[in-house]
């Protein structure tokens, strides 16, 4: 009963049955990432319900070491934790709580084999503590954990010639007590399973021997009393059963599978109990006509189970899946792979579900995924192509460890074979990355720069990388940016995160862009002549003030002096040549500032330099045009008098001798 599925060594690939449908979003996995480049084996991978990670093995190259990585939500994987001391360790299994803290437990061996455990605690870990009792040989330990940080441990106890079941619980914050003897004395138990729901309440399954046959037995631990039940059987007494596997979802419906034998083939069975109900009567899920092997089941949120097995038929290895229901029923049997093993199941609140399976024939490590409701998808090869593979553990029994968050995503840890054989984890990123904080401005202004951000989460890649489009054929990248609109319009503004191709995110905003305003014009006001009597120079000019009001725009125009009629001399000829009344005087152009004055200097014509000698003054007419910056103008007539220039007398003096 107790034998291995062979590996068939044939050249091939993995090929899934039947016809998939795509999901709303689509799953993607990321490129694998390395854990430890020293020698490894037995590893195991955890997700805790927000998103961290762990994966725990056996650093075979540092002495039988038990190593630890883990990941933060959001983060990447630190750098591997060193649990134990150097020594003959066994068998590490982890857990995670919703905080992402986790706790490992291994089994040491010397002189009496002691199961032990360490907790890492925001990327910190504890010292080794030792779980078992002193002087009892103590193995194969199971751990799990719920949201809160309760912690279920179990473990073989050898008592003489036969072995006990052994449980230790922790509460969150708190510490691990005795350990307690859960199964029946005088009789012989292997592969102890654990689970746990949110209240505390926790289930231990493992198989016993009486010496006639094998069954799988159950004991309950209540979170109200804090003691075990009276171990049951689950199995049907008259077909050995072995290989048992637990669930509990976090409302505490509970599900149990395991292999049975009729006599003729083995297969896969199940047993499903009701948060606070008992346990149906096992119900065989694969096929009659064909050996089964090495069943693991999960629990959605609905208490919905699924079971993975391993089926054997004329030499091939298929890996089959059978959906139920909380009422104990598989009416879905399918097959999901040919020529693979090993299969992992795991499944979020949901329903959303992960199996993982080995290649047999690639020897690669592969994964399929249904969203919850709809059908699986493509089988992906997640680990490096090209690379051997080994199962996360020391037999077929512990498979490909599948693990989920509660969103759906997803890992897959395993061992890549060579010289040396490493740890490796591959993440599924189920739902693409969130886009928070989106700022997509609602308007803006042409030729004046604007700012978008956004802030991409992702619950599996840390750093998506951010695209933004903004209508006008222009682009950029990065969380925030800057972009300025030519024209006016309305654009459409898409940014876009992406964690890995195909695995993105994206959300569409409007932003209206507007010309932009002209600047305040001032307004306009004449400049007016500040000078009432002016005396030209020895040059024949007149200099004359001119004011610009405060409060308006500057001023700038042109001073035209002219002779008027009533002067003689010049006008009077002009006249009597048909000419006009008034004689050009000359003029000159002039700019001043709001609130100031300025000097425009006139050079007089000759004939009214003359004139001007002769008269000693002149009254001149003054016409005073202002322009403005927007075509506006306006003229402003005065009178000057204008003075001639007279020469300074010399001081009189004595005359020289």
């Amino acid at each position: 009963m107790r034998r291995r599925i062979g590996v068939v060594t044939a050249i091939g690939a993995a090929v899934a049955l039947g016809a998939p449908v795509a999901a709303d979003a689509t799953p993607t996995w990321l490129a694998a990432s390395p854990l430890s480049q020293s020698a490894a084996e037995s590893a195991d991978t955890a997700m805790g319900s927000g998103g961290s990670a762990a994966v725990a093995w056996l650093g075979a190259g540092a002495g039988d070491v038990v190593q630890v990585a883990t990941r933060p939500p959001l983060g990447s994987f630190a750098p591997a934790l060193d649990l134990s001391p150097v020594g003959e360790n066994r068998s590490p299994q982890v857990a995670e709580d919703a905080a992402g803290d986790a706790t490992v437990v291994w089994w040491s061996l010397g002189l009496s084999d002691l199961v032990e455990a360490a907790t890492v605690t925001d990327g910190m870990p504890s010292a080794p503590l030792t779980l078992s009792a002193a002087g009892k040989e103590a193995l194969f330990p199971a751990v799990a954990m719920n949201d809160r940080g309760d912690t279920i441990v179990a473990w073989t106890s050898r008592e003489g010639s036969t072995a006990i079941v052994q449980a230790s619980f922790r509460p969150a914050g708190g510490s691990f007590g005795a350990p307690v003897n859960i199964s029946a004395s005088r009789v012989s138990v292997e592969s102890p399973k654990v689970a746990i729901d949110d209240a505390g309440d926790a289930t231990v399954v493992w198989d016993r021997s009486s010496g006639a046959k094998e069954l799988v037995e159950e004991a309950t631990r209540s979170a109200a009393t804090g003691s075990f039940s009276e171990p049951v059987v689950l199995s049907n007494e008259s077909e050995p059963a072995i290989h048992p596997f637990a669930a509990m979802n976090a409302e505490g419906d509970t599900a149990v599978a395991w292999t049975a034998s009729n006599g003729t083939v083995e297969m896969a069975q199940v047993a499903v109990r009701p948060a606070g109900g008992t346990f149906d009567k096992a119900v065989s899920v694969s096929t009659e006509a064909a050996d089964a092997a090495f069943p693991q089941v999960a629990l959605d949120g609905r208490g919905d189970p699924g079971v993975v097995w391993t089926l054997e038929f004329g030499g091939d290895l298929i890996v089959q899946y059978a959906a139920g229901t909380s009422s104990g029923t598989f009416p879905t049997v399918q097959d999901l792979a040919f020529e693979s093993w090993a299969p992992s199941i795991a499944e979020d609140p949901a329903g959303d579900t992960l199996v993982s399976y080995g290649n047999a024939l690639s020897y690669s490590a592969f994964a399929i995924v249904r969203p919850a409701g709809g059908r699986f998808g493509e089988p992906q090869e997640v680990s490096p192509a090209g690379q051997t593979v080994s199962p996360n553990g020391n037999s077929d029994e512990q498979g490909l460890n599948a693990a989920m968050d509660s969103n759906g995503d997803g890992a897959v840890g395993y061992t890549i074979q060579g010289s040396e054989d490493l740890p490796e984890v591959s993440l599924l990123d189920a739902g693409g990355p969130t886009l928070k904080n989106v700022s997509i401005p609602a308007t803006a202004t042409a030729g004046t720069p604007v700012s978008f951000s956004v802030a991409p989460v992702d619950q599996v890649d840390s750093t998506p990388g951010v695209s933004w489009a903004f209508g006008d054929a222009s682009t950029a990248s990065g969380d925030t940016v800057t972009h300025t609109f030519a024209d006016p319009g309305t654009y459409s503004v898409s940014v876009t995160a992406e964690a890995a191709a195909g695995d993105f995110a994206t959300h569409t905003g409007t932003i209206t862009v507007v010309a932009p305003v002209p600047p305040a014009v001032p307004a306009f006001h004449a400049a007016a002549l500040g000078s009432a009597t002016v005396t030209a120079d020895s040059h024949g000019r007149v200099h004359l003030a001119v004011a610009c009001p405060a409060g308006g725009a500057a001023c700038a125009g042109t001073v035209a002096l002219t002779l008027p009629a009533t002067a003689s001399g010049l006008a009077v000829a002009a006249r009597a040549q048909g000419t006009p009344v008034t004689v050009a005087a000359g003029d000159a152009s002039f700019e001043a500032a709001a609130g100031a004055s300025t000097t425009v200097s006139v050079a007089l014509p000759t004939p009214v330099l003359q004139l001007l000698k002769r008269h000693h003054h002149l009254t001149l007419a003054v016409a005073l045009e202002s322009h403005g910056a927007t075509g506006q103008s306006a003229t402003t007539s005065g009178k000057v008098l204008v003075k001639a220039y007279a020469k300074p007398k010399r001081a009189k003096g004595k005359k020289k001798k």
